[in-house]
């Protein structure tokens, strides 16, 4: 019986040593990224698009924030909101977003 006990808890750790290893190496991968791309447009006026997309969902953050919500949860569907007006504006001035791999070696420090 002793055995079997310590059979079962030899599988269970290598179970959780398997486990753990699997959510290291997944903390360790860079997700790919997303830029934006327009033909015929330069690195300097897509940032000055996207400064100004930036300031217009700013804008709009501003606009729908709510002071008595104190619980959080406006904050979080603001923040959202704030991302779709950014998404959007950048849209509507032709820009579309292009999924970029990471390269090898190289850490999550990337924008």
């Amino acid at each position: 019986m002793a055995e079997a006990a310590a059979s079962g808890v030899a599988r269970a750790a290598r179970s959780l040593a398997a486990a753990a290893l699997l959510l290291g190496l997944g903390a360790c991968s860079t997700p790919p990224r997303t830029i934006w791309t327009k033909e015929g447009v330069g690195q300097e006026q897509t940032r000055a698009d996207q400064r100004d997309c930036l300031r217009e969902a700013d804008n709009f953050n501003f606009l729908v924030q709510n002071p008595a919500d104190q619980s959080g949860v406006g904050a979080n569907a603001a923040t959202d909101r704030q991302v779709d007006v950014y998404r959007i504006c950048m849209q509507q001035r032709g820009y579309s977003q292009e999924l970029v791999p990471p390269k090898q070696g190289q850490g999550q420090n990337q924008d």
